[in-house]
């Protein structure tokens, strides 16, 4: 193999110089001042630069010696170290795990199509020793349901933590920040900031979407209130105690464009997210190069990613996801492997628990969001065999 040279690119793209290093063979002229024909897939192009450490391409690692190996693996694995959290927060519990950097397990709770509270109460109760929050959803797949203002003050009495899911679908922003308003007074101060199913999948499928305003602004407005003011044209200001939120977003680590998706996690960022949850995911691979992309942009802060975990109940649900849920990918080794189970049930759990443990041993992820449809029992044994604890 030709011996491998460093050349340190120092890039003008960021307010203060960084280094990038780019691998080039012997046989190159190592005096030209001309940068590479390609960009090596390795570096970033100019819409994602590199932040306070260096893009350091993993050959370089295996060719070098094993001090200077050694070195730069150390420092590969602890490059996270020196990037801040979006909000430093000790509001909720989940905030706080996010803050001291424990990995965090969201998980989620549908409230009931009707008005009786005792078996949303009793899956609470199920899920609170064992998860950092739980997202209690609004109106999903666009069907009628408990509010989520109501559903989660009850989680909150059953002792689970709610991460109050908004929908711009729904509500206009007087509304919504009402519900905020009261939200943050009845205790709940986690949300996440969602557009809403299409309403003509649901139960109502004539009825009118608001779309006042969109997740951007959503997250805005809930910036605004926690720090005093109103998101009206004049800014108003409180006269009384302000919200306490920990606002969350969604992303998207399997997108095509990862550099479109890490331009809107920006826009989230700059408009006030401090978490993100991502839709379910089976491939740790593509998270894992996603992650690679994250760390090569300049992003002012490093996202709190908490990536979308959930066991198939059997191989038909998981051809169902693989075929009908949006952002959803089943490879197909998976498929196979759950329609030649035995016990598809147990199969599901076994590569549920096999992608928290891949996960939890990436750096740059902040926790897992456990999605069990349907299936909520599932979900102590589930992090419990994946080696879980809770952070408190």
């Amino acid at each position: 193999a030709p011996t491998l040279r460093c050349l340190l690119w120092c890039t003008s793209h960021s307010s203060r110089p960084s280094a990038r290093f780019l691998i080039r063979s012997s046989a190159e002229d190592a005096h030209s001042s001309s940068r590479p024909k390609s960009t090596p897939e390795f570096v970033c192009g100019d819409r994602i630069r590199t932040h306070e450490y260096n893009v350091v391409d993993r050959e370089f690692l295996r060719g070098c010696d094993g001090q200077l190996s050694r070195h730069f693996a150390d420092h590969l694995r602890h490059r996270t170290a020196n990037l801040r959290t979006v909000q430093e927060s000790d509001v909720t519990r989940l905030s706080r795990a996010l803050h001291t950097g424990a990995f965090a397990i969201t998980s989620e709770i549908g409230p009931p199509k009707h008005s009786g509270i005792s078996e949303f109460a009793e899956t609470a109760r199920l899920l609170a020793p064992i998860v950092d929050a739980a997202n209690v959803t609004d109106n999903q797949t666009a069907q009628s349901r408990m509010s989520p203002l109501a559903a989660g003050r009850i989680a909150l009495d059953n002792g689970l933590e709610p991460v109050m899911q908004i929908t711009v679908r729904d509500r206009n922003r007087l509304a919504i920040t009402s519900d905020l308003l009261g939200a943050s007074a009845l205790g709940l101060h986690n949300t996440l900031s969602m557009t809403g199913d299409p309403i003509h999948v649901g139960n109502h499928p004539t009825a009118t979407p608001v779309n006042d305003i969109d997740t951007l602004a959503l997250l805005r407005l809930q910036n605004e209130l926690r720090n005093g003011r109103f998101a009206n044209d004049t800014h108003e200001e409180m006269t009384g105690a302000f919200p306490e939120l920990c606002i969350g977003a969604t992303a998207n680590p399997m997108a095509a464009d990862l550099d479109v998706e890490i331009s809107k996690l920006r826009a989230k960022m700059d408009a006030g997210a401090d978490f993100f949850q991502t839709q379910l995911c089976y491939q740790p691979e593509r998270v894992a190069l996603f992650l690679e992309r994250l760390r090569a942009s300049d992003l002012d802060h490093w996202p709190r990613l908490l990536i979308g975990v959930g066991p198939f109940k059997h191989a038909r649900m998981a051809r169902h996801m693989r075929d009908n849920v949006w952002g959803v990918e089943v490879p197909d080794a998976l498929i196979a492997r759950m329609e030649s189970a035995t016990d598809e049930g147990e199969v599901g759990k076994q590569i549920c628990i096999e992608v928290i443990e891949e996960l939890r041993e990436m750096d740059g992820v902040a926790g897992c969001h456990v999605m069990a449809v349907a299936w909520e029992r599932s979900v102590p044994e589930i992090l419990t065999r994946a080696g879980i604890r809770p952070t408190d």
